[in-house]
This record gives structure tokens, C-alpha cells and sequence, in this order.
């Protein structure tokens, strides 16, 4: 979809809470393809345009970052999300602080998961 579209999902649908809502789905719904369609759909909606909406809600970044420790390859929805928030925000923004501490800890967890690997 269009950036102007997401952003408007995010920012105007359900007053705002739209993001909110798809996180509680992701983390709570009995059905596990309920809970991995909402994580996709976080993905798709994660660009430029919605980086700061996405960082200023701490559980959507907590179910980025829980997501993503689960995925078995590098190429999984949470992960893609996080990375495309990574790369929409400069590392001197102040959103960017709130997003690090995420992103280290995915980053630390997948390391670990390889060095053992390997080992």
C-alpha cells in the first residue's frame, strides 16, 4: 500500500489505536494464524511514513522484538519490521532511542542462537 494510506491507518483509523489493536490481536488471540496475520500486517504497515507511530507504542515494539526471537529465519514478518524501522529512522532522532533497546535485543538473542549453532 502507499505510504499516505499507511499512514493514515495508523494515524486516523480507530482514532489512532488501530496499531494498538492489531498488537493486542498478535499477542492474545487463541488462533496462532490469527496471531501471525497480525504480525504481518504490522510488517506491511511499518515504513518511513509510520516509523514514530510504531516506536512511541512500546507493545508494538515488545511484540516486534518477541516475534522476532521466535522466527527461525532472518526473513520472518517481525524481523522485516524491525529492520524496516531501523532503516527509517537516523540513529541521532530521539524515536531512535526507543527503538534500540529492541533491536539490540534481537540482535544479541540471534547472535547467541548462532554462535551455539556452531559451536
Amino acid at each position: 500500500a502507499p505510504r499516505r494510506n499507511k499512514t493514515i491507518l495508523c494515524r486516523q483509523v480507530a482514532n489512532g489505536t488501530l496499531l494498538d489493536k492489531i498488537c493486542d490481536s498478535a499477542r492474545n488471540d487463541p488462533d496462532a494464524e490469527v496471531r501471525e496475520m497480525a504480525v504481518a500486517t504490522l510488517n506491511n504497515l511499518a515504513c518511513s511514513s509510520t516509523a514514530d507511530d510504531f516506536v512511541k507504542r512500546s507493545g508494538v515494539l515488545d511484540i516486534l522484538a518477541d516475534t522476532a526471537l521466535l522466527e527461525t529465519d532472518e526473513g520472518g514478518q517481525a524481523s522485516h519490521a524491525l529492520r524496516t524501522l531501523e532503516k527509517s529512522i537516523p540513529e541521532d532522532d530521539s524515536s531512535y532511542s526507543l527503538l534500540k533497546p529492541y533491536l539490540d535485543k534481537v540482535t544479541a538473542a540471534k547472535e547467541g542462537s548462532a554462535t551455539e549453532e556452531s559451536a
